[in-house]
């Protein structure tokens, strides 16, 4: 019955998305449990993430959410205004004795990374190897590295972020995985090519020593088989050392990446909120240091992660 039902939930998300994406305040659907008067029934349900709850007598006839949908039950719930976790330069920087805005030699996963002259900078998620060949790359979201498909191929990458100083390059822009983006200004959503990823690759330099472990978390042993309430953990430039807990699977998504241009992102993974700016590309692991994937964006209640498995597959890289 849980195997019918986690599939039926499934096919809803990945063929009916529209029918809620379209409706006024939803930002996404995943599967999830059912939460009754803030109680986990352990039900699975078609979870509908609004951005704010809304009264059913202020909402028009289309907008209004069912109760059941092709016999599933749907639970609606307020998770707030989606944004991207990339973080201006000119924000406070947290006073640590080991800095994730400082420079940082051997490079390690878990400081700031940019492209050089930007604005906004990032966290390096992980060092990744190419399959082929062994070259050591470094593992962001493509809003870090690529600025949202604007930079081009060979672009520098500096460490830390935001630096101007070409002494502080530590390789180039490599791979990109492009956005599609919805370019409709004014509106939440429309049938589009949906993204799986906001990723990006930048090789290292051959003088730039690194080390494979994340602060406070150490080496990834492996890949993760991720399951609802498992609990997990990330390091980010902003907010550190953070644990969240797994609330939505299968997750499609829509997140404004810059002004007037929407993305649509499917087999997303909800957590609970453990990320904020600057927060872009930390790569999050299980309670065994399996990789779950990297963050790309966050809500007031919700951190949302690309998963790994997808992310090594396109750049034909390893742990």
């Amino acid at each position: 019955m849980v195997f019918f039902m986690k599939n039926s939930i499934i096919d809803i998300i990945n063929n009916y998305n529209s029918f809620f994406l379209n409706k006024k305040n939803v930002i996404g659907i995943g599967r999830g449990f059912k939460v009754i008067n803030g109680i986990n029934t352990k039900e699975l349900s078609l979870n509908v993430l609004v951005e704010k709850k809304v009264s059913l007598s202020n909402l028009e006839k289309n907008n209004i959410i069912p109760e059941n949908f092709l016999g599933i039950k749907t639970d609606v719930i307020q998770v707030g205004r989606i944004n991207l976790n990339n973080r201006e330069s000119n924000l406070p920087k947290p006073r640590l004795q080991s800095n994730p805005f400082s420079l940082v030699r051997p490079l390690r996963a878990g400081y700031s990374i940019s492209p050089i002259n930007s604005e906004f900078s990032g966290t390096l998620g992980c060092i990744v190897f190419d399959n082929l060949n062994n070259k050591p790359y470094i593992l962001s979201n493509n809003h870090v590295l690529a600025d949202n498909n604007k930079l081009e191929v060979g672009t520098p990458i500096v460490q830390p972020g935001g630096e101007l100083n070409k002494n502080n390059i530590i390789g180039k822009l490599s791979k990109v995985v492009y956005l599609n983006l919805s370019l409709k200004k004014n509106e939440g959503y429309f049938d589009n090519v949906p993204n799986h990823a906001d990723c990006a690759i930048a090789e290292l330099f051959p003088n730039i020593p690194y080390l494979k472990h994340i602060p406070s978390i150490g080496k990834v042993t492996g890949i993760s088989t991720i399951n609802l309430e498992d609990k997990v953990k990330k390091f980010g430039i902003s907010t550190h050392d953070t644990e969240g807990v797994i609330e939505n699977l299968d997750v499609v998504i829509k997140c404004p990446v810059k002004p007037g241009a929407n993305a649509i992102f499917s087999k997303q993974i909800a957590a609970t909120r453990m990320s904020d700016k600057g927060d872009s590309g930390s790569l999050v692991v299980d309670a065994n240091k399996k990789a779950v994937g990297i963050v790309f964006c966050a809500t007031k209640s919700l951190t949302i992660i690309n998963p790994i498995n997808l992310i090594l597959n396109y750049f034909n890289v390893h742990f």
